[in-house]
């Protein structure tokens, strides 16, 4: 129930994030995968640090302990840590246009510009601003496209067979691991408000590329077969 309760709180957030834009001079964000986190008891961190010209580079974490009982997926039963390299471009920069705008945005403007409604000039430019921001490398909203690589070591333990003393069977725990190598592709969108809190919402395909030992169901928190996607929020500086 508590796990419920902070999905809702987080989205709650994510809208209040997704309704305005900035034109600061952030360069760096942390930020929390939403849905491994809540539903799997997975902590997912990523840290993101912006280039010129709208390349960035975003580095993921992330853990999983198969003995924690509050996850909402107890099939998932390998212990894993896993990280991601991605390199990153901003595609486009979020244009404000009065129909594509919504409500909050729109009002929100509308008081920005003493109660007068902003004319298709004042949005052109916000957005040229925009622009210029992107090519200085600095965090704007807009659509992005990533391609990174991936790498999750899985274990998991196994009361195993070792002999017996006449009826009495003798067991003991046995470890065994298993890693996989592959990389994603992923498009997707962010949005940065004045405070530097960011909402970013992804979705891609994963190219699963090696795999050995224990673990060849390539489920973790970062990916399920040869879909990614989720979403994130984060804090700007």
């Amino acid at each position: 129930m508590k796990n419920r309760y902070l999905i809702i709180m987080m989205l709650l957030a994510c809208m209040g994030a997704k309704a305005q834009d900035t034109l600061q001079g952030y360069r760096n964000d942390f930020k929390l995968s939403l849905f491994p986190t809540a539903l799997t008891a997975t902590p997912y961190i990523s840290y993101e640090h912006t280039f010129a010209k709208g390349f960035a580079l975003e580095v993921d974490a992330y853990y999983r302990n198969a003995d924690a009982k509050w996850s909402y997926l107890p099939w998932v039963d390998e212990s894993m840590f896993g990280t991601q390299v991605s390199a990153k471009y901003l595609l486009a920069v979020r244009l404000d246009e009065w129909w594509t705008m919504g409500l909050i945005p729109w009002i929100r403007a509308i008081y920005e510009h003493g109660g007068i409604i902003p004319t298709i000039r004042d949005m052109n430019e916000k957005n040229y601003v925009r622009r210029q921001k992107k090519r200085e490398g600095l965090l704007v909203s807009g659509t992005y496209l990533k391609a990174g690589l991936t790498y999750a070591h899985k274990w998991r333990t196994f009361d195993c067979f070792t002999g017996n003393q006449g009826g009495t069977i003798l067991t003991e725990n046995r470890t065994y691991t298993g890693e996989q190598i592959g990389m994603n592709i992923i498009i997707g969108s962010q949005s940065v408000a004045n405070c530097g809190l960011i909402f970013d919402i992804y979705g891609g395909l994963h190219i699963p590329m090696t795999e050995t030992g224990i673990g060849q169901t390539t489920v973790t928190p970062a990916y399920f077969i040869l879909f990614t996607g989720g979403i994130k929020l984060g804090w700007a500086f």
